[in-house]
């Protein structure tokens, strides 16, 4: 596991937290954190998380800045970040996935051109179209046209072998090795990896956790595995 820590909006990962056993960390330790809709405001922030890792004996966080396309680089900079990224990578209008696919591989590209360091982002899906039924008030804006069309396992893996492939590629950008998967549940932005009860029902197994498994562990065989899962 690892923080995704919301900047002012939300509280800072705790020494604790980023002490966990399980706790994801990258070169050699440290602990990996990601910021949402990064800011340049958020210098005081990221300093103020370093400062009581050092005071606690704790390597110093590997900061993430996660924002919309390659102006989170400028913020990044002013706040001493150590690399780009972004929460997810949506197109829209109901197109093809397919696009949405390609959208989202020129953002990686576009982020490793400003010289910062690189985590991509896997998008599972985009579909805000529940919001826009059902308006709340948390989650303002969501418009009728807002969504791209399902994404199919296959495509899901698709996006992950890329992403993959491009640390392989361009290791001098991404020397944390690491690739931010959106999302186990924003059910109702339409990316998910969480077993659904269709996917139970009509395949038996969880057809995107499996077609994920087949990408990070290719030796398993598809479909294997699942049983009692959701019972």
């Amino acid at each position: 596991m690892c923080a995704e820590w919301e900047g002012e909006y939300g509280p800072a990962p705790s020494i604790q937290h980023l002490q966990t056993a399980n706790y994801q960390t990258v070169l050699g330790g440290r602990p990996l954190v990601y910021m949402f809709d990064a800011h340049r405001r958020y210098a005081g922030l990221v300093k103020a998380l370093r400062d009581e890792c050092a005071a606690a004996g704790v390597p110093t966080p590997f900061v993430v800045f996660m924002g919309w396309g390659p102006g989170v680089a400028e913020a990044a900079v002013v706040c001493g970040a150590d690399a780009l990224g972004a929460y997810v990578n949506p197109t829209g209008s109901g197109g093809a996935f397919a696009a949405n696919l390609a959208h989202e591989r020129r953002q990686w590209e576009a982020l490793r051109q400003t010289g910062r360091q690189v985590v991509p982002t896997v998008t599972t899906g985009w579909d805000t179209r529940p919001f826009h039924d059902c308006p709340v008030p948390w989650y303002p804006g969501a418009a009728a046209d807002n969504w791209v069309q399902t994404a199919q396992p296959a495509q899901v893996a698709e996006q992950l072998r890329e992403a993959l492939s491009f640390n392989a590629q361009h290791p001098e950008a991404t020397l944390a090795n690491s690739v931010l998967v959106y999302a186990w549940n924003e059910n109702a932005e339409g990316g998910w990896l969480v077993p659904t009860l269709f996917e139970l029902r009509d395949a038996g197994y969880p057809q995107r956790l499996d077609a994920v498994r087949g990408v990070l562990r290719p030796e398993v065989p598809p479909g294997s595995g699942w049983a009692g899962i959701g019972r």
